[in-house]
């Protein structure tokens, strides 16, 4: 009976438990554009996923280019066929190892991507999330990026969770960095990505109403409205192959695809720990019945 036990604890429970995993987050959307996101590019160990070094970067381009893949921004995947091939590649935070790690890679295969900065940190650190900060790109890295032929979209003034703001603050986060952006590169901000991957209709709709178009979908990828496209994060554990697992539409089932959604969903933890005295919880129709701070 201990033998069983030990047998069930060692090997059945995590086969099993792995087997369901994948039943649930492993299946993709046979209509589920290919849209993949990413973070920073850099080297080294850090106290999280959310990076990817520079050599699996240059890797993935490169394998892309010899596919004859070409990555899109946002707004020109949003306009292709369910059934496109081609990738969209999506940066958020606007972290300054785009610039010095990833655009010059990009631009040697002619590739383009959108890129997502947070408007309030523009030529700051981090300080929105408990991780170490990391320098955000400055203004004219991001017009030079906009010049180059790559998407500039928002990822919010201040990278709050917008489903803890209430109607105001939404707005001024929606509003405040897409104009700040604008002013920035001179051209139209319609894309936007919800911080910590936090959405639901009330915000996607003032979103709509402030002049965005396109949206990346982090999480909660059923029944999403029109303009919403879901993203498949790419993190430091994976390989070249795992992200082309992740988008390869012969592919129904990808273990890959799995960690990704999983993994998403550590992000939902942040807010907690930087609790913005903005915050509202507890929402009941238009009021609030409860307020931090």
């Amino acid at each position: 009976m201990i033998f069983l036990t030990i047998l069930f604890i060692a090997f059945i429970a995590p086969l099993a438990t792995g087997t369901c995993a994948l039943c649930i987050f492993g299946r993709k959307k046979a209509t589920e554009k290919p849209v993949l996101l990413l973070h920073t590019i850099t080297d080294g160990r850090h106290a999280h996923f959310s990076h990817y070094s520079p050599k699996k970067f240059l890797g993935l381009i490169e394998r892309l280019h010899a596919q004859n893949l070409h990555s899109r921004t946002l707004s020109d995947m949003a306009a292709l066929p369910p059934d496109a091939r081609d990738p969209a590649i999506t940066f958020d935070d606007g972290f300054e190892s785009f610039f010095s790690q990833a655009i010059s890679v990009l631009d040697d295969y002619g590739m383009k991507v959108t890129v997502f900065p947070i408007a309030g940190y523009v030529g700051k650190r981090s300080r929105w999330d408990v991780l170490p900060g990391q320098p955000h790109l400055t203004g004219p890295q991001i017009r030079e990026i906009s010049d180059r032929g790559h998407e500039i979209g928002s990822h919010t003034l201040t990278h709050a969770n917008l489903t803890f703001l209430g109607d105001a603050d939404v707005r001024r986060e929606l509003c405040d960095s897409k104009r700040m952006l604008e002013d920035i590169t001179g051209k139209p901000v319609v894309s936007l990505s919800f911080p910590f991957g936090s959405w639901n209709k009330r915000v996607w709709e003032m979103a709509l109403e402030s002049g965005y178009r396109y949206g990346t979908c982090y999480r909660h990828h059923k029944n999403i409205p029109a303009g919403l496209i879901p993203v498949r994060g790419i993190y430091s554990f994976d390989t070249v192959q795992d992200v082309f697992d992740k988008i390869a539409p012969s592919k129904p089932f990808s273990n890959a695809y799995a960690r990704c959604r999983v993994v998403s969903h550590f992000a939902k933890g942040s807010p907690l720990w930087k609790f913005l005295p903005n915050y509202l919880l507890f929402r009941s129709s238009n009021q609030f019945l409860f307020h931090f701070f």
